[in-house]
């Protein structure tokens, strides 16, 4: 039977710890934390990798489950068993994703967002300069709904069970396991990001189907 561990995540330079769960093992699930983008995670842990370096953090195990349900169980009691978001980086005490970005929950989200988008201004960068390109330069240009790359058809496999799950769209996808970003859920299926996310990896859904029948026909061969 394969376990799941809860752990903990230390900063030795001021003792705030993070809390959280994998399927990985503790150097894997550490790596990913380290290699985070700033466009895929905006969260108090994040901002304290950079601030004082990975050298400043250790991981150990602190409990184990064998269903997603208990492991979310005792995620929640040792965030609150260390206050882990009061004194620590976890962002929300709740069953589930509970690093979470800040800015998403923030009560000031708007005045934020609105700063971000004054601070490219003067971006060189025509993708995000005066609207960024317009008409038949835009590669979205004429696309509508599921024309557009994020409503390619996808597919969500359980590391555990393999059971596979269908989704139209990306965003569907993402809504469905609380993804924080689009890119992702697009990253994964890409292949461009290895690791599962909370226990599954993503695939668009002819890559799914090719990867099958490639399979099949060497088996047949076999």
């Amino acid at each position: 039977m394969i376990k799941i561990i809860i752990y903990k995540i230390t900063c030795t330079s001021n003792q705030k710890i993070y809390i959280g769960q994998t399927s990985e093992t503790l150097e894997k699930r550490f790596s990913r934390h380290i290699g985070y983008q700033k466009d895929e995670h905006d969260t108090k842990f994040y901002r304290a990798i950079k601030k004082y370096g990975p050298d400043k953090f250790c991981i150990e195990q602190i409990d184990v489950a064998v269903t997603q349900e208990e492991l979310d169980e005792k995620e929640l009691y040792w965030i609150n068993y260390f206050d882990a978001v009061n004194k620590g980086y976890n962002t929300k005490s709740s069953k589930g994703k509970c690093g979470g970005d800040t800015l998403s929950s923030h009560p000031n989200k708007t005045a934020i967002s609105e700063k971000i988008r004054l601070s490219k201004i003067g971006d060189k960068n025509p993708m995000r300069r005066n609207g960024g390109l317009r008409g038949s330069r835009n590669g979205m240009f004429g696309k509508r709904g599921k024309e557009t790359p994020s409503a390619r058809k996808c597919v969500a496999i359980s590391k555990l069970t393999n059971e596979v799950s269908i989704f139209d769209t990306l965003l569907e996808l993402k809504n469905h396991f609380n993804v924080t970003t689009l890119g992702m859920v697009s990253n994964r299926c890409r292949g461009r990001t290895k690791s599962d996310y909370r226990g599954y990896y993503f695939k668009y859904y002819e890559d799914y189907i090719e990867s099958q029948s490639t399979i099949e026909s060497i088996a047949q061969r076999d």
